[in-house]
């Protein structure tokens, strides 16, 4: 089961020196795949599959194991949590707003049912 955003897997973007990284959001950081002007695309590609960036989702963050919202938010941007932790597999640094933000419109949508 996919839960990622994708980035890495089924989009990449491609930087005017022939960086290959996840996703457009991803170039402000070091998670570069590859370089087009070294390798083959095919081959970046092939071995962005096994990095950490394209394996990190709410099935393997142990933050969002037991979380009721995980399939709502899917862990949030991976490529901000790489920028603001260091580390894509940390929570993300918005889990906790997001976590009250979310509740929020649950409980209204549910008030305004009643």
């Amino acid at each position: 089961m996919d839960t990622t955003c994708g980035g890495g897997l089924n989009s990449i973007c491609i930087q005017p020196d022939g960086s290959v990284c996840p996703c457009v959001n991803s170039v402000r950081n070091d998670s570069k795949l590859g370089n087009i002007l070294d390798d083959e695309l095919k081959t970046i590609m092939l071995k962005s599959k096994k990095d950490e960036f394209t394996k990190a989702n709410i099935i393997t963050k142990s933050e969002c194991n037991n979380c009721q919202l995980k399939f709502v938010c899917l862990g949030g941007c991976k490529a901000d949590n790489l920028w603001n932790n260091k580390l894509v597999t940390d929570r993300h640094y918005f889990c906790e707003s997001n976590k009250k933000f979310i509740n929020g419109i649950f409980e209204q949508i549910l008030h305004d049912i009643e």
